[in-house]
């Protein structure tokens, strides 16, 4: 496969794998976020799939630019993955490899990326900062849970709602990051119009 199909390829893994993130708010308790639906692992799953693809995809965008970078984002990101897959017929969102895979994923690898788009100017800068947001509300939500003892489950916990902002930002933000990544590795603007914004 040639550098541009694999890029492709990436971009369309990339929006796949932010549905198939949609997917788990209808897989999941909302109360524990514990799955209750035989189709979490099969969701899951196709996320590792994609997700792994989208980082391969963004390691050979970004490799002639930043070729150490773009080995940590993408080494960071496919442990992450790993992780998630290790775990994907035990998932529990308290268990420490979750949050350790979550961590690694969607905190630094999206905040590395971005750093690579916002260095580069591959892409839109304003598409950085949307990764850098995700990269702090994940990480904020991250200090509140350990630091602070914030329990997502507990909604009585006087910073409980102060959580819940922070993780949809999070999921929102994530969102966003991989639609619209996928989107401009999908149409060829990377170097052009989306590095202008």
């Amino acid at each position: 496969m040639s550098s541009n199909g694999l890029v492709r390829l990436a971009g369309v893994a990339g929006v796949i794998a932010a549905l198939c993130m949609v997917g788990f708010m209808f897989t999941v308790d909302q109360a524990t976020m514990m799955p209750n639906s035989p189709l979490f692992p099969v969701l899951l799953w196709v996320n590792v799939l994609t997700g792994s693809v989208l980082t391969v995809g963004l390691y050979q965008f970004y490799r002639e630019e930043s070729p150490a970078l773009g080995l940590v984002a993408t080494a960071s990101s496919l442990l992450g993955y790993l992780l998630f897959a290790v775990v994907s017929f035990a998932w529990n969102p308290e268990n420490i490899v979750v949050t350790i895979g979550d961590t690694l994923i969607y905190i630094v690898g999206i905040s590395l990326f971005s750093w690579l788009a916002y260095g580069t100017r591959k892409m839109s800068r304003l598409l950085s900062l949307v990764g850098f947001l995700a990269g702090l509300a994940g990480l904020a939500g991250y200090v509140l849970r350990f630091g602070a003892g914030v329990d997502p489950a507990n909604p009585n916990h006087p910073l409980a709602s102060v959580m819940g902002i922070l993780y949809l930002i999070y999921f929102a933000a994530v969102l966003v990051w991989l639609v619209w990544t996928g989107i401009s590795l999908v149409s060829g603007k990377t170097k052009t119009a989306m590095a202008t914004a």
